[in-house]
């Protein structure tokens, strides 16, 4: 991962379970897993964010970066998948191995959704959630 500076966390807990996605926008990587909400402040520290996106009302430790809340609409489930497909341009999220993470999909694509686009600017580097 390159300067902590240029990744961008996203996260979505539902009780004991949680989902994130990071975007580091200097690569075009994005990655995204499922995990225990037990472990997302381990995550947080791990890869020092510059920026968490949450959903509005959100609680998840934050310390160093800025945190925006979105619209709880910008994480739901169709429209983030949606938002991904376009965005790879696929039919299927199969091949990234997150089609059945349904909280994921929702962290990788939903605060996405929010600003009418896909994701950031096309880059050539650019591939899809791991």
């Amino acid at each position: 991962m390159s300067d902590p500076s240029l990744v961008r966390f996203r996260a979505v807990v539902e009780g004991a379970l949680a989902a994130i996605a990071y975007a580091d926008v200097s690569t075009g990587e994005l990655a995204c897993c499922a995990l225990p909400a037990a472990n997302v402040a381990v995550e947080i520290e791990r890869l020092a964010p510059a920026e968490i996106v949450l959903p509005r009302g959100a609680t998840l430790p934050v310390e160093g970066a800025a945190r925006t809340e979105r619209d709880d609409w910008q994480f739901d489930l169709d429209t983030a998948r949606d938002c991904l497909l376009r965005h790879f341009e696929v039919g299927t999220l199969e091949g990234f191995g997150c089609a059945d993470l349904p909280l994921a999909v929702r962290a990788a694509g939903g605060p996405r959704a929010a600003t009418g686009r896909a994701g950031p600017p096309r880059l050539p580097t650019a591939r899809g959630p791991t």
